[in-house]
């Protein structure tokens, strides 16, 4: 099970018996009922664990990367939830992932190691000093929209995972004058990037969806040119 899975099955013990110290013995000694009960309960979505071997093979088969993939709990600190990265030792994916959108824990992992695998190959490094918050987030969004653009034209059959786990932001439901809508606005653009059938009316994203297409279309795209490009719509919509 995950590790947040285990903890609530600790917790349950301690609440449960804490006035029944042998039966509390018995719970965390696997001996009761409820306890395996309990452990069946937690235990729920697809498991690292369990599809560890096929991750692997797949990140072999399709990227010829032989990383190691190091699970994390996001359980583990309630207060920040971790995302998935990549470091000099590995890869690192939760520990357990739920069906969501009607997309598998299975081909969540698969669409997640598949974007991850594309940052390895077609990601440069950038001087991000250079840059405000705004603007970093914005050159993050365009570099993941890039990626996952290479990555439909490679696998075709991304494009149904990646769409039905993209956010499709509601145009004009972020209220400017209350809040700010950077991350509204970038959700947007990503999501008009990759979906041809977006419908956003936004003059200022479109303007940049169709810059970005023609930069891909050049042939010229980097990682660099997606600064340049997140720095200039960040003015523009500031």
């Amino acid at each position: 099970m995950s590790i947040d899975g285990l903890a609530n099955w600790v917790e349950y013990g301690i609440k449960h018996y804490n006035q029944h110290p042998q039966r509390q013995i018995e719970y965390f000694s696997m001996e009761t009922a409820d306890s395996k009960a309990m452990l069946m309960k937690e235990r729920s979505g697809t498991l690292f664990i369990d599809s560890e071997r096929e991750l692997d093979l797949y990140m072999r088969a399709m990227w010829d990367d032989p990383e190691q993939l190091v699970p994390y709990s996001r359980g583990y600190n309630p207060y920040e939830q971790q995302q998935p990265y990549y470091s000099a030792d590995g890869i690192r994916v939760p520990d357990s992932y739920e069906p969501l959108n009607g997309i598998s824990g299975i081909d969540r992992y698969r669409a997640l190691l598949a974007h991850m695998a594309a940052h390895r190959v077609w990601t440069e490094s950038i001087v991000a000093d250079n840059f405000s918050p705004f603007q970093r987030h914005t050159v993050i969004t365009l570099e993941d929209s890039r990626v996952e653009y290479l990555l439909m034209q490679r696998y075709p059959g991304l494009r149904s995972l990646f769409m039905a786990l993209h956010p499709a932001p509601v145009e004009g439901s972020c209220e400017h004058d209350r809040e700010s809508c950077i991350r509204h606005r970038t959700a947007m653009l990503s999501r008009a990037i990759l979906d041809p059938d977006h419908g956003y009316e936004n003059e200022i994203v479109n303007e940049f969806v169709n810059r970005f297409h023609e930069v891909m279309e050049s042939g010229e795209h980097s990682t660099q040119k997606m600064g340049v490009l997140g720095a200039q719509f960040v003015a523009r919509t500031r």
